[in-house]
């Protein structure tokens, strides 16, 4: 067990003692044989130990455990070069798992090997503490600038995709108005005719008013609607 590697990913073969979930926090469970995690840190003193991260698919973390050599049987899956070489860089840091989760999965479907590493950090001071997940996300050197083109590639077509959201919200907001603004006439023009016939005048004009108002703005969003689609 003495030829592991800090950011080694190791899968777990054999659980040889019994966990408990205080052990384990901030994580909600205990390992398991199969489980894949990262090895943040290896301790020298007072006798050999690593520190191990379970992370789901979404980025959160199931486990997070010290352990000693006759803890755990498990071998190493995944030694990512970049992590252990002077060729490697530092591509993004994110405290979002998802996104990091995005970013590598991008990396790979065009054949650029791409790991993460988490640590834990302060939300106020940034310094390392455990409590919120920094993750960093390396490639080798001489993929960093392609690695970049394809991240601001991909936040391109994010930005178009919002885009497009925020039309299709607006031209919704939109028709819901003028909706309501037909609505809203149609009430109050037809009010004082189920009204009584001995009502208050000024009441009478002060809905045909309201009726008169509603119209429009009703008028007004169809103007300013075609305003827009011209520009």
């Amino acid at each position: 067990m003495d030829n592991f590697q800090q950011y080694d990913i190791i899968s777990i073969r054999r659980v040889n003692r019994q966990f408990t979930l205080d052990e384990c926090k901030p994580g909600g469970r205990t390992p398991e044989v199969g489980d894949e995690a990262t090895i943040i840190e290896v301790y020298a003193n007072p006798g050999l130990g690593y520190e191990l991260e379970c992370v789901s698919k979404s980025g959160e973390t199931e486990w997070l455990i010290s352990i000693s050599p006759d803890d755990l049987d498990m071998e190493v899956v995944g030694r990512y070069p970049a992590l252990n070489d002077a060729n490697c860089a530092l591509l993004k840091t994110t405290t979002r798992g998802v996104e990091a989760i995005s970013i590598v999965g991008l990396l790979e479907a065009h054949n650029i090997k791409a790991s993460t590493i988490s640590e834990g950090t302060s939300p106020v001071s940034g310094r390392l503490d455990g409590s919120l997940p920094l993750y960093k996300i390396f490639v080798a050197e001489e993929m960093l600038t392609e690695a970049r083109r394809l991240i601001a590639s991909q936040n391109t077509e994010n930005d178009r995709e919002w885009s497009e959201y925020k039309k299709n919200e607006e031209r919704k907001g939109k028709i819901g108005g003028r909706i309501l603004c037909l609505l809203g006439a149609i009430f109050f023009y037809l009010l004082p005719h189920f009204s009584s016939s001995k009502a208050d005048p000024l009441i009478k004009y002060a809905m045909q008013a309201a009726a008169l108002f509603f119209v429009l703005l009703l008028v007004f969003s169809f103007y300013e609607g075609k305003a827009g689609s011209r520009r």
